[in-house]
């Protein structure tokens, strides 16, 4: 480890972002070759490449140790968190702050898998069998722009006191940002109107309604084998935010989620559906077809679905493919191409538009009904477009959480509400929830804390709540249990995940509530667990005790869970 971190501290071959203040990701094939790295770059990596394959294979070969691969390893002054899948290995290198305090290997763990999803959502789990087949492969040139997105991704994630503040919650606790609080009917009639049109396609699994990363509404499927977990959402969501998309353009690209298909693609239809809001919403529509005739369905569901959600439907050119290999020989040799079994034909999206409001076959008996039907639709989407320009506003939000902290005197919260997955019209539960999370951002807060202090006592307030400790080799058990129990089922890809499955899980939350709370300097952390929510707290120490803690974070929660109509994006099958 003392090589290790003069490598680090090696100004003359390590770039300016790589130091010792910084935690690093590195992703390497079994032979030792980098594929990636959040900072850092061949040059500089090589010997710290070659010094964790070292110690890896003499801990494997060594018999009298006979505990398998490298999991983690702690020095007074690092961390080194391993994750190995098959061919790829994965490697946290962390440095302790100069008080000694450190992240969780959960949490660095969970960042690993997630570097691991976005690996495979990329490239599939074909990429194991390429690296087992020539296991000097490079395939970093195969991630292309993907390698930027895990970076972004990291970003994110990282909660250190120079990240990104703006963010409300963090989706290490296993839940995903929402766009909230919403009233409840638009959230209901967008649901209704999703899961109404999609359901006319049979080949739609997603529909997702999202901006800046955050989620208004999803429609899944009935099956909750085949539910999204709140990481893949999150992932889905990054992604989504990385496409570059202009208003009036749409979006047409593959992605894999493995919960589906590991091997195999389905394909994202993606554009903005404009409710006039500074960060308009994205549409995004995933089907398992990659045909053309499925684009051209998926165009005319997404015009569908605005003109239900009364978004006028603005003049565009589109283009049309027509095959022409199934023409009989007759009509094709009176086609001037000669040889040509595809033409191009460019229309005016004004067309497809006349068709999809001459589908329902109005007659002048109920014309006045489609019309203010119409009517309606229009106003809908105004005051759809207020609530969400309200919504989006920062000194609004600021407002908002401010007025819950000061509630029950806390410095800052994160709630997680589990909400369960039902039928839009049977209100029939599928068994699955879709977890979100909901809290200020800290540097909206007066009060001078460290944030970087304050997420890493939630991360042990987590363990706490969960797996009854914080100890390490605790959280090393828990994922060993979770990765044979996945090993020996159908859901394989589990494995490779335990401390997602970890975070995801809900049937702690079967149970009563639950407390826990760290003094830490001036400040008091508390911890709940209870009924289908967490809830994550810090308070002034001279406000109140820990027992008064718990007075104070439960009364906020009653608040919370009475709002929830407002709070929970509904989530529709």
């Amino acid at each position: 480890m003392d090589e290790l971190e003069n490598e680090s501290d090696d100004s003359s071959t390590t770039p300016e972002k790589y130091s010792t203040t910084k935690t690093n990701y590195l992703v390497l094939s079994d032979a030792g070759k980098l594929i990636f790295s959040q900072y850092g770059d061949d040059t500089s990596l090589c010997t710290i490449c070659g010094l964790i394959q070292t110690v890896r294979v003499t801990s494997l070969n060594d018999a009298s140790l006979s505990f398998g691969d490298l999991q983690c390893i702690h020095t007074d002054s690092s961390m080194l968190v391993f994750m190995s899948v098959g061919s790829i290995i994965l490697v946290a290198i962390s440095f302790k702050d100069d008080d000694g305090f450190s992240d969780t290997v959960d949490y660095f763990r969970l960042k690993l898998e997630c570097i691991y999803s976005a690996i495979i959502f990329t490239l599939t789990d074909e990429v194991q069998y390429m690296l087992l087949n020539d296991p000097q492969l490079d395939i970093s040139y195969l991630l292309g722009s993907t390698t930027s997105k895990i970076r972004n991704l990291l970003d994110d994630m990282d909660l250190g006191d120079d990240s990104s503040t703006g963010r409300r919650s963090c989706c290490w606790l296993g839940g995903v940002d929402i766009i909230s609080p919403i009233p409840a009917e638009i959230r209901n009639y967008t649901s209704k109107v999703l899961a109404t049109e999609c359901s006319k396609n049979n080949s739609i699994i997603y529909a997702i309604l999202s901006t800046n990363k955050s989620l208004f509404n999803i429609i899944q499927p009935h099956r909750k084998e085949h539910q999204l977990s709140s990481f893949d959402l999150n992932l889905l969501l990054h992604i989504f935010e990385s496409q570059t998309l202009v208003a009036g353009n749409e979006l047409w690209f593959p992605i894999c989620l493995p919960r589906l298909n590991q091997s195999g693609f389905v394909h994202c239809y993606q554009r903005y559906i404009g409710v006039e809001t500074d960060g308009d919403m994205r549409l995004t529509l995933i089907s398992q077809e990659p045909s053309i005739d499925e684009f051209q369905s998926l165009q005319l569901t997404a015009a569908k679905i605005r003109m239900e959600l009364g978004i006028e439907l603005e003049k565009d050119s589109v283009l049309r493919i027509y095959d022409l290999s199934d023409r009989s020989e007759e009509e094709n040799s009176t086609d001037s191409s000669g040889t040509e079994s595809l033409i191009w034909e460019r229309s005016i999206l004004e067309d497809i538009n006349a068709s999809l409001i001459d589908f329902g076959n109005v007659s002048e008996d109920n014309g006045h009904e489609e019309t203010d039907m119409n009517m309606w639709r229009k106003r809908f989407r105004k005051y759809w477009a207020y609530c969400m320009k309200r919504v989006l506003d920062e000194n609004v939000q600021n407002e908002i959480m401010q007025s819950y902290c000061d509630m029950s005197s806390l410095i800052h919260f994160v709630f997680r509400l589990d909400v369960p997955i039902r039928h839009c019209n049977s209100g029939v539960d599928s068994g699955g929830y879709l977890s979100q999370l909901f809290g200020p951002p800290l540097g909206s807060n007066w009060y001078n804390i460290s944030e970087k202090r304050v997420w890493q006592i939630y991360q042990k307030l987590n363990l706490m709540l969960r797996q009854g400790s914080e100890q390490v080799e605790d959280t090393l058990s828990t994922f060993d249990d979770l990765h044979d129990t996945f090993a020996a089922g159908p859901d394989t890809i589990s494995q490779y995940r335990p401390s997602q499955v970890f975070h995801d899980d809900n049937k702690l939350h079967l149970t009563d509530d639950y407390f826990v709370s760290i003094i830490d300097g001036d400040e008091i952390y508390a911890g709940l667990r209870g009924p289908r929510y967490e809830f994550y707290a810090v308070l002034p120490g001279n406000l109140s005790s820990a027992s008064d803690a718990k007075i104070l974070c439960a009364t906020l929660i009653e608040t919370l869970l009475s709002k929830g109509d407002e709070l929970q994006p509904l989530s529709f099958l």
